[in-house]
């Protein structure tokens, strides 16, 4: 039976990832608002609609954009033509004009600013009718048109979040310091696309980008020849851990990944160990290939083990040994905690590598025999289907990182350790520097990351921080942050990255230097200061979602969905007699609402809400002795998690009650204290 396959272009990727950004920091209610179909002609309406346009800059405004019609209906339907009109990428675009003037028309200043924005962009709208219809195939027309589209809905995107976020917190009244650099983006932007047009109307050039089309297409077929066996199906729900996401190693990696910057790490790729352990030829059967990486908590060790993973996947020893598999540890989930999720993770990477090895798919099969389909087996049965499943691989690379955050790493450990010892085998450990792996790693080669070794990374990353954000890069501050972080940090990475996060909220160079002046010292009293701040900043009801989300974020034995804490919340808040949710039933906070109620404790990645960090989890648990230890009060932000333990049952208990039917569904989120 033929399978139809839509071809993915570049203005459906910006489509995707900006429907993405919003689904992030928009609730539900404005993401609908936005996406509510609006022709261009009809913010004409609402432009003229509103008392101010009368006002200021906004009367020459709107004219331009009146006059300018013609050509904004002929941009959107170019954006079908690029999009394959699946879906509607102009929407976007025109529902965030529409939400971002909707929510400043009683806003003079502000409401003058985002007239002047949307006529300069409709007057730089190059006259694409003519040209579109001469060379409806350029290339070059094509990527013009799509680059107006990318660098208009960049600055909208902007604005819808500064201005959501403001009214969110009741600031609306603050000013876009921001706007001025934006704006001169998008002036840029459009300037440089209508100079392609141009060209691209002297230039016919019809030659169609196949090459992007075709890799998508051999993805998919892949995924599709992979999931089309039921067998195979079996096989790869029994390997899944409770969530039912199997491919969670990978965006473990993505997201380490993503925190590193460029020359970050450098020098840890040259050094002498690393290197020596990397280049040494697993055909020539040598053993004890095993490298413990280790150090301090916070130091960038899962930064390390995703520039390790880059870096073997680049060498060419890899076409000896193409086998590369690897697993993030989380101390904070169920699924990820524990050496029998890495072992499941282990043999679902390998199947998916050999797919076509049918005494592969033979042996990893028996593992799911053994579990019938239910529950996975213990450690020791997975370890020898493991072990023989490795028997059929000439070569393999595993990376583990986190490995102190294993429940059961003492036992794994042994287990790793020996396995080198076939001289087929390679591995990499990332760990902090505790006791038992001491002792078990001693004849093992090792590299102690100290504070010294990361300075220059950290520097690096402070740099590109800085020069990314218009406020942190005012000369004025500039130095000072550089001097203060680069003196104070203690190597650790995790301590620079809250500094960062904690300055990029501050609202003006003054509140960056009376931040910088009182810089905590250590991740304790750095934790300690972002909720001060936080308690400080936010209104009463915020503050108390916060403690809310806080409490199930670490008070779960495994990281929640966003969608889970939404409903518990809402449930929360039923059995005390209140609602949190708009009229329409809708929640009224996105993901980035809420990773801004928490400040830097609480991360929602990939639609997963977790601590941001291990050590966050263990400072909450003991936040009371902590703050008695610091003569620290009227903190209410931190839940007393043994004291919100039956809350927190009670809504459980609750949910489950109305939704009797789904009794049968995992009941594993909640693991009270003890």
């Amino acid at each position: 039976m033929a399978t139809n396959i839509i071809t993915t272009t570049p203005t459906l990727l910006t489509w995707e990832n900006a429907l993405r950004t919003f689904k992030k920091t928009l609730p539900s209610k404005d993401l609908k608002e936005i996406q509510m179909p609006t022709k261009p002609e009809e913010l004409i309406f609402y432009l003229k609609g509103w008392k101010l346009y009368q006002q200021g800059k906004s009367v020459k405004a709107i004219s331009a954009v009146q006059s300018g019609v013609a050509r904004i209906q002929r941009f959107s339907a170019c954006l079908d033509v690029l999009s394959q009109s699946l879906p509607d990428p102009a929407t976007l675009l025109w529902g965030s004009i529409k939400f971002v003037l909707k929510i400043v028309q009683d806003y003079t200043e502000e409401y003058d600013k985002i007239c002047e924005a949307f006529a300069a962009m409709v007057e730089s709208l190059p006259r694409i009718e003519i040209y579109a219809d001469t060379f409806p195939g350029s290339t070059l027309l094509h990527d013009s048109i799509h680059d107006i589209f990318v660098s208009s809905l960049h600055f909208w995107m902007k604005a819808c979040k500064f201005y959501r976020r403001h009214r969110l917190f009741n600031l609306l009244r603050a000013t876009w310091n921001d706007y001025d650099l934006e704006f001169s983006r998008l002036e840029n932007a459009m300037k440089n696309a209508v100079d392609r047009v141009e060209r691209a109307g002297i230039v016919e050039h019809i030659k169609e980008a196949k090459a992007f089309r075709a890799e998508q297409q051999l993805i998919s077929g892949k995924a599709f020849e992979l999931k089309q066996s039921e067998a195979l199906g079996n096989m790869i729900r029994s390997l899944s851990p409770n969530t039912g996401d199997v491919d969670y190693y990978m965006r473990d990696y993505e997201s380490a990944q993503k925190l590193r910057h460029p020359g970050i790490c450098g020098w840890f790729l040259e050094n002498d160990t690393f290197s020596r352990w990397s280049k040494t030829s697993l055909a020539a059967a040598q053993p004890n290939l095993l490298l413990w990486i280790n150090g301090g908590p916070g130091m960038g060790k899962t930064v390390l083990s995703a520039a390790i993973i880059d870096h073997l996947q680049s060498l060419s020893v890899l076409k000896e040994n193409p086998i590369l598999i690897y697993f993030y540890f989380k101390g904070f989930s169920s699924d990820k905690n524990n050496s029998s999720a890495a072992l499941l993770s282990f043999l679902y990477q390998i199947l998916v590598q050999n797919k076509n090895n049918s005494m592969i798919d033979s042996k990893v099969s028996k593992v799911f025999n053994v579990a019938n389909g239910a529950s996975n087996p213990g450690f020791d049965s997975l370890w020898d289907h493991f072990c023989g499943v490795l028997e059929e691989l000439l070569t393999v690379t595993l990376v583990l990182d986190r490995l102190d955050e294993c429940s059961d790493s003492k036992k794994f450990v042994k287990k790793l350790r020996d396995l080198t010892k076939n001289g087929r085998t390679r591995i990499v450990i990332t760990s902090r520097r505790e006791k038992h792996f001491l002792k078990e790693f001693e004849t093992c080669q090792s590299l102690e990351i100290t504070p010294e070794h990361v300075q220059r990374d950290i520097k690096t990353f402070v740099e590109c921080k800085i020069t990314r954000s218009p406020r942190l890069s005012n000369p004025i501050v500039t130095g000072l942050i550089e001097e203060k972080l680069l003196r104070s940090n203690f190597g650790m990475f995790l301590w620079v990255r809250l500094v960062l996060k904690e300055l990029k909220a501050c609202m003006s160079v003054e509140q960056v230097q009376q931040t910088l002046a009182q810089l905590p010292a250590g991740l304790e009293a750095m934790y300690l200061a972002v909720v001060q701040r936080l308690e400080k900043t936010l209104t009463r009801s915020a503050v108390e979602v916060a403690r809310k989300v806080l409490a199930w974020a670490i008070g779960s034995a495994r990281s929640i969905s966003f969608d889970e804490l939404c409903t518990a919340l809402s449930y929360q808040y039923k059995l005390e007699g209140q609602t949190l949710l708009y009229e329409d039933s809708t929640f009224p906070y996105s993901e980035k609402d809420i990773e801004l109620m928490c400040g830097s404790l609480i991360i929602i990645r990939n639609g997963q809400v977790q601590s941001a960090h291990y050590t966050v989890k263990s400072y909450i648990l003991e936040f009371g002795k902590r703050l008695k230890a610091r003569s620290v009060s009227n903190i209410t932000l931190v839940p007393d998690l043994h004291a919100t333990s039956l809350d927190l049952a009670a809504v459980y208990v609750t949910y489950f009650a109305e939704k009797s039917s789904l009794l049968s569904a995992k009941c594993d989120i909640l693991k009270l204290p003890s």
